[in-house]
């Protein structure tokens, strides 16, 4: 498998690990992926691609000025690596809320685990 076609699949799972953890928080259920059943590192800038789409694509209108904007694809780029962090935190609240307990027993590291280091903060205004 080369090394981009890896690179794509590794986006496709961290998409679809986001939904899980997203569409669990939303509807207030367990997730459906849990912490041990995969081992898929996490995203990279290097998972990433950003180039400047040619005027030729058809596909993606000539006035959608954002994909043909690298320093804005970088900052995505930063967004979606934040956005799978925060959803690892959010999976783990998750399994602390719906995971049977030993009644008299609390597990306060199931919260400070998901204590992980995010991306520092961005102004919206300057994306």
């Amino acid at each position: 498998m080369s090394s981009l076609e890896k690179q794509l699949r590794k986006r496709i799972w961290w998409s679809c690990f986001m939904r899980d953890r997203l569409i669990a928080l939303g509807m207030r259920r367990p997730t459906r992926i849990k912490d041990g059943d995969f081992d898929v590192p996490m995203l990279e800038r290097s998972d990433f691609d950003p180039r400047v789409l040619p005027e030729s694509t058809t596909v993606i209108p000539a006035e959608c000025i954002l994909l043909r904007d690298i320093p804005m694809q970088k900052k995505l780029v930063d967004l979606c690596i934040s956005r799978a962090r925060l959803c690892i935190c959010i999976g783990r609240v998750l399994e602390a809320q719906y995971s049977v307990f030993v009644s008299g027993k609390t597990y306060p590291e199931d919260i400070t685990n998901c204590m992980v280091p995010i991306a520092p903060k961005v102004d919206a205004d300057n994306l």
